[in-house]
């Protein structure tokens, strides 16, 4: 009887573990799955960036260079801002970057 109720003991320990090295295992691939979130999500904003960057060397060829100034400087503030991680900035810096460039493009 007591050898029993020790095989008990021990089988549900053994299930325990188990139910243990399984939910290990689920929070590791809920990491990995975040990991793999934030590099596609650091991909997207490199791709942005590129983006922007082809743009301004676009508008480099047709503007003048006030304008063209001003549209750098707001670029460096964006990338700045970006770095810093102020996000109610950043997107009023994006929203007042792209009124310029609807500007710009109205007045070619």
């Amino acid at each position: 009887m007591l050898l029993l109720l020790l095989l008990l003991l021990l089988l549900l320990l053994l299930l325990l573990l188990l139910l243990l090295l399984l939910l290990l295992l689920l929070l590791l691939l809920l990491l990995l799955l975040l990991l793999l979130l934030l590099l596609l999500l650091l991909l997207l904003l490199l791709l942005l960036l590129l983006l922007l960057l082809l743009l301004l060397l676009l508008l480099l060829l047709l503007l003048p260079q006030q304008l063209l100034l001003l549209l750098l400087i707001l670029l460096l503030l964006l990338l700045l801002l970006l770095l810093q991680q102020q996000l109610l900035l950043l997107l009023l810096l994006l929203l007042l970057l792209l009124l310029l460039l609807l500007l710009l493009l109205l007045l070619l």
